[in-house]
């Protein structure tokens, strides 16, 4: 009989610990989905190029949760669909807050068709507003070489204080360069340096004999064509 007292008591305070086991789980879970919700959104980070607009639609709208169930993934995913947005880190401010950290692309050069080339090398979505970036016409596996190119023309364009428009590489002979001065040079051959070299050796007496010079084409044995 003492036996079954005791197994009676054992199990009342099993079905007791249970029961508020039981109410401390949804008591917690009350809170966690009921209170502390977000109620403030930073956002840091250079964010040159991104609206306001796509920024408040995010936080408006796909902050799903408070600050103990806001799926932190999801909501970087989100930022991450905006165009320029590189990188984003998302964490939270006890108790009520998230902090949201943008990394955008730094641009370099435009290939058209809403696409854009960052520093890094890695294209992505995009429009040149301002139109500040050069024009790079060439195919995806020819763009390492095109921006090598890039590079080394660019002591010949310091030196005439002038900036690339546009440069078309095709990688098999044949590149031309459009520059800010309105002036347009063709190349032919592999050693594109060395006809630069060539150009910027007889560069004032080219503008001596045409002021307005609007083409150079280099693509003839031992003579220029201008116009």
């Amino acid at each position: 009989m003492l036996d079954n007292i005791k197994a009676v008591n054992r199990l009342s305070f099993l079905i007791g610990a249970l029961a508020v086991f039981i109410l401390l789980f949804c008591l917690c879970y009350y809170v966690a989905y009921n209170w502390f919700r977000i109620n403030r959104v930073t956002i840091t980070g250079n964010i040159a190029h991104i609206t306001k607009d796509k920024l408040t639609y995010i936080t408006e709208n796909k902050l799903k949760g408070t600050f103990f169930t806001l799926n932190i993934d999801a909501v970087q995913r989100e930022f991450q669909q905006i165009p320029w947005v590189k990188n984003v880190h998302v964490t939270r401010e006890f108790p009520d807050s998230i902090t949201v950290t943008v990394t955008e692309y730094n641009a370099i050069a435009n290939l058209g068709d809403g696409k854009l080339l960052s520093e890094d090398r890695q294209i992505f979505a995009g429009q040149d507003e301002k139109g500040n970036l050069p024009l790079l016409i060439t195919s995806y596996s020819n763009i390492t070489d095109a921006l090598n190119l890039y590079s080394l023309i660019q002591p010949f364009m310091t030196e005439h204080h002038i900036t690339l428009k546009s440069m078309a590489y095709n990688g098999v002979g044949l590149t031309k360069l459009g520059f800010s001065s309105g002036l347009n040079v063709t190349v032919c051959g592999s050693d594109i340096v060395k006809n630069l070299q060539v150009l910027n050796k007889y560069w004032r007496q080219l503008y001596q004999m045409e002021s307005q010079l609007a083409m150079i084409n280099m693509c003839y044995q031992d003579a220029l064509a201008i116009k």
